[in-house]
């Protein structure tokens, strides 16, 4: 330990024998920002730039430790913190990796140029502008924060996405209904081009919006069509979203005009998502057998009868074992533009009597036994490495999650039912019945969707079926015979025959 510390002063001594200062870098959040000029060195011919008064100047909540040679803070809300000595960037609840270690100077840590402005470049400022010659950084170039907005047109309603460069929060939004045929939504602290943000729409809910922007306060004003049975809105942190559901009357949602739109929504892509994979291991049975290999193998024999006998596309959200976080799966459904989406899981308990299947959906209402059961299924989320975009997924944030899927809830309903129904026949096992769960991996799927649990692996009897490829085969069997009934359903009222 003496000879580290002798050799740490010695590194700090050199390193302060050949350090000279450079012209600094301006630094700007914005273009129209005035921006900081953060210090600049040069050691043996290479710029190091002074990180931790990056932090200071720039980052929120900065905070630096000089006994301890600590700095950290918030960069455009994600946590960053610096040590001496160390060559690693410590951003949330990972980890990136530099060539050379964080050094110190006098009061300050510096890391080389190049480096800093590779990692804000791959991790936090996506869109940022760096010369070298000029000696400048823009972090967010683009002068407002509301890039666009794009509206999607489904059967029951409609869905508003406005994309934004920064994340906004639930209390910056505020939605309400005028008179008239009038839907409003402000987002304070927001800016937008007014012109390139008009729109007019020739179909569906919306007939235009007129944006409007006053001082730091942006509003968007949605002229509808005809009337909606309500709407409500969630974030979505990773896209930097702001969503608006827009849902119509249960008359108006039943109605289809035109054989095209009859075709968008028969039921030809089908998402299946077998739980857990790679470094998470689902529940475990008594002899050490996995979920994720139980599940993984059912859902790839049932994909396979699904495009075999009913002529639709599979996607599964994995078809090896694998690590998926919990929020990817329900984005491969949307981008796949998923008709269905089935997550299937093996059920687990204490109490090693406990047998039975039985399938959830996605719903505000809670029952203290599918808490329990949608607590172990999240658990999952511990194996990620950015957990941060869970941390709102409770409370009031999860129930607008919840109400932006009211428009699937009956279709969920439904094939839940179904699944249950075939798993009594099939399998002559008892059901638990349908009900509803706090899942993080049905958030955001925009389609019907469902979450089973075929059986519990903590049961005797059910861990050595489940070991037996016959009975998995059963089972696949049976979410077949429920998927098929649910089509054939689904696709009679759409067609009108």
């Amino acid at each position: 330990m003496k000879f580290w510390t002798i050799k740490t002063i010695l590194a700090i001594l050199l390193l302060e024998s050949v350090l000279i200062s450079a012209p600094s870098l301006n630094v700007k959040k914005s273009a129209h920002d005035q921006g900081f000029n953060i210090s600049v060195y040069e050691v043996y011919g290479y710029p190091w730039i002074s990180a931790s008064q990056f932090l200071l100047m720039l980052g929120s909540d900065p905070v630096s430790d000089i006994e301890k040679y600590t700095a950290a803070g918030q960069l455009n809300g994600h946590l960053i913190s610096l040590k001496a000595g160390s060559a690693f960037i410590h951003f949330d609840i990972t980890t990136y990796h530099l060539p050379v270690p964080v050094e110190r100077y006098g009061s300050e840590l510096v890391i080389p140029l190049g480096e800093w402005i590779r990692f804000l470049h791959t991790q936090i400022y996506p869109d940022m502008e760096y010369s070298p010659e000029r000696r400048h950084l823009i972090l967010e170039p683009t002068s407002y924060s509301i890039r666009d907005i794009v509206l999607q047109n489904f059967k029951n309603g409609s869905t508003l996405r406005i994309e934004t460069n920064r994340i906004f929060r639930e209390q910056d939004i505020n939605i309400w209904e005028g008179r008239n045929g009038w839907l409003y939504c402000t987002i304070y602290g927001a800016t937008g081009d007014t012109i390139q943000l008009n729109r007019v729409y020739d179909s569906g809910i919306l007939r235009g919006i007129i944006p409007i922007q006053s001082g730091e306060t942006f509003q968007f004003s949605l002229r509808l069509r005809s009337a909606i049975a309500g709407f409500d809105f969630y974030i979505d942190p990773e896209n930097r979203s702001i969503n608006i559901n827009l849902r119509k009357p249960a008359a108006l949602a039943t109605t289809i005009n035109t054989d095209e739109t009859s075709q968008k929504w028969l039921i030809d892509t089908i998402v299946l998502d077998p739980g857990h994979g790679g470094r998470d291991p689902g529940a475990l049975g008594a002899d050490g057998t996995r979920e994720k290999d139980i599940v993984l193998d059912i859902a790839l024999r049932l994909g396979r009868m699904l495009e075999r006998d009913l002529g639709v596309k599979v996607v599964y959200t994995r078809k090896t074992d694998v690590f998926v976080p919990l929020h990817q799966r329900s984005k491969i459904a949307n981008n796949a533009n998923g008709k269905l989406f089935i997550s299937i899981h093996c059920n687990s308990h204490d109490n090693r009597r406990a047998s039975g299947s039985e399938t959830f959906l996605l719903a505000p209402r809670l029952t203290e036994e599918a808490i329990r059961i949608a607590e172990a299924e999240n658990q999952v989320i511990r194996f990620e490495e950015n957990q941060e975009i869970y941390k709102e997924m409770t409370g009031s944030q999860y129930i607008v999650a919840a109400a932006a899927q009211s428009t699937f809830l009956k279709e969920s309903e439904d094939l839940a039912a179904m699944v249950e129904k075939h798993y009594t026949k099939k399998l002559g096992t008892s059901s638990r019945g349908v009900k509803q769960g706090g899942y993080y991996v049905l958030m955001g799927a925009s389609m019907p969707n469902v979450l089973t649990e075929t059986g519990f692996i903590s049961n005797r009897t059910d861990l050595q079926k489940f070991k037996r490829a016959s009975y998995r085969q059963q089972v696949a069997d049976a979410l077949f015979l429920a998927i098929k009934e649910f089509k054939n359903k689904h696709e009679k009222q759409i067609l009108g025959n």
